[in-house]
């Protein structure tokens, strides 16, 4: 009777342990086809894995001791969809379930993370604050989630890599507002992200450049965008042409199509003589580069480099 139960007790630690490696390589498994269609410019195969990874998550996965690593997963994919023909300013009936999807999923990693994890608490902060108040225009909201995000961003539990990472998607948002002085504020904060990436040579960066390659040349035309839409063409063109000459060195592939972009900046600021501000339309209806795709993540991210461990499920 005792040798039964004991080896009942082996057979059963044994299924849970086959149980853990096969949950084990479904998170893994999950974790590369997500970074795949983020890279590769796959939107559908992104809508089809956000219903797989919710649907694991609502089966069991939600006690898993990675669930904080997808919903930060599921957090970014609704940022992708919710930028789809408006971005962060310009609120649509068909973009609010993902905005819905980014606020949840951002709120459940924030209550999952674990200490220094950056990623968790900047996506909590920045669209569970920063976002409604952009989207509202609710200046004083926005005004307060800066200060949030630049105080939670200065805070020494987080790597090197963590606060220009903090500051670039505070600016990024802020690109997005109906309003210059808040634009001239996403400007320097894109200025000050650029600074630090490129005087970081820790392997937390080293591993962030593996993982957005591109995120200089995006950045750089952050900064000139951010300038074009302040009427300020030759802190524009300065930005924009050095973003260019690094996109040229490395090779990104959607040079062309920026230079395409870019032809509407120019002709904008030759016809700006007659107005006050070189979107003619009024300022700030016109969407930055970064939101003219529904996947404007892939501008950073495209790439074909292996993941970093640090990035995939534990």
């Amino acid at each position: 009777m005792k040798t039964t139960r004991t080896v009942l007790i082996l057979l059963s630690l044994l299924a849970g342990q086959g149980l853990a490696h096969a949950a084990t390589a479904y998170e893994t498994k999950l974790s590369q086809e997500f970074w795949y269609n983020l890279r590769n410019d796959k939107v559908d195969d992104m809508r089809k894995w956000t219903s797989k990874t919710k649907g694991y998550l609502l089966l069991g996965g939600a006690f898993s001791p990675n669930r904080n690593h997808f919903y930060k997963k599921l957090g970014m994919a609704g940022i992708m969809f919710s930028s789809i023909n408006g971005g962060s300013n310009d609120f649509r009936l068909s973009t609010a379930p993902y905005i819905a999807d980014t606020l949840t999923f951002a709120t459940l990693a924030h209550k999952t993370a674990a200490p220094g994890d950056g990623f968790s608490q900047r996506m909590y902060l920045t669209y569970n604050f920063l976002v409604m108040s952009v989207l509202f225009n609710d200046k004083a909201g926005v005004m307060k989630a800066i200060d949030d995000i630049v105080a939670e961003a200065n805070k020494p539990q987080y790597s090197p890599v963590q606060k220009p990472v903090f500051y670039e998607v505070l600016a990024t948002l802020l690109l997005t507002a109906k309003d210059p002085a808040l634009v001239q504020i996403g400007v320097d904060y894109f200025e000050q992200s650029l600074a630090l990436i490129r005087n970081c040579t820790s392997q937390d960066c080293v591993d962030a450049a593996t993982l957005a390659p591109f995120y200089e040349v995006v950045n750089l035309i952050s900064i000139g965008e951010g300038y074009a839409m302040l009427n300020l063409p030759m802190q524009s063109t300065a930005y924009l042409n050095e973003a260019v000459a690094l996109a040229t060195e490395k090779n990104w592939p959607y040079l062309n199509q920026f230079l395409a972009y870019r032809q509407g900046i120019t002709a904008k600021f030759s016809t700006a003589t007659q107005v006050t501000n070189p979107w003619p339309t009024g300022f700030k209806n016109e969407q930055p580069f970064l939101f003219n795709h529904e996947n404007g993540c892939r501008y950073c991210h495209v790439t074909q480099t292996v993941i970093p461990t640090r990035y995939m499920p534990k």
